[in-house]
């Protein structure tokens, strides 16, 4: 099944949501496989992985070196069109887990503003991340390992506390809509 058909069969859980699907199969529609691509400065498609305990009340969040602030892991298709892939590739890169159970199903949209900022010396210009988010289990007490190059901390804390633990605010609607669904599962 193609992005397009996932994004396209997919039921957003709100307005915003909604709004960001119909923005996504725009970009879709414009760029075709050049979505995959970091060069596309307009934006780019990344997914970003829910890691959770099989009970689903701990997520592990990355402490990013690049925005200063707590996120889930995650990062860019960079010409991978199988994002399933791509957020394990990442999951391997950002935390060392390997004991993985990946749900394949869509469990969240976002369309996320990057600001302009510096990456190894080069100015990047302020683009889109068209983002999906996959659910994935892991073993909480599976070793992870801090990549100095990504990440300065991992963590494990309780659903209730992503919210404050996100040190990006234009994230929160998305972690608590992420926790609305989770929660009706």
């Amino acid at each position: 099944m193609t992005l397009w058909d996932r994004i396209t069969a997919y039921q957003p859980g709100d307005e915003t949501e909604a709004a960001d699907k119909a923005s996504f199969l725009q970009f879709l529609a414009a760029f075709g496989d050049k979505v995959y691509q970091r060069e596309n400065l307009v934006g780019h498609v990344t997914a970003t992985a829910w890691i959770a305990n099989k009970a689903h009340d701990k997520v592990l969040m990355c402490f990013h070196n690049i925005y200063q602030a707590w996120a889930l892991p995650g990062g860019h298709a960079d010409g991978n069109s199988n994002l399933v892939q791509v957020v394990l590739k990442e999951i391997s890169e950002e935390t060392g887990l390997t004991n993985l159970k990946i749900n394949e199903e869509l469990l969240n949209l976002s369309v996320l503003c990057v600001k302009r900022h510096l990456k190894k010396g080069k100015i990047v210009p302020a683009h889109l991340h068209y983002d999906v988010q996959y659910l994935v289990e892991a073993d909480e007490s599976e070793r992870v390992t801090v990549a100095p190059e990504e990440n300065s901390g991992l963590r494990w804390v309780n659903v209730e506390d992503v919210i404050v633990f996100s040190g990006e605010e234009h994230l929160i609607p998305t972690y608590q809509r992420i926790i609305k669904k989770l929660r009706g599962m």
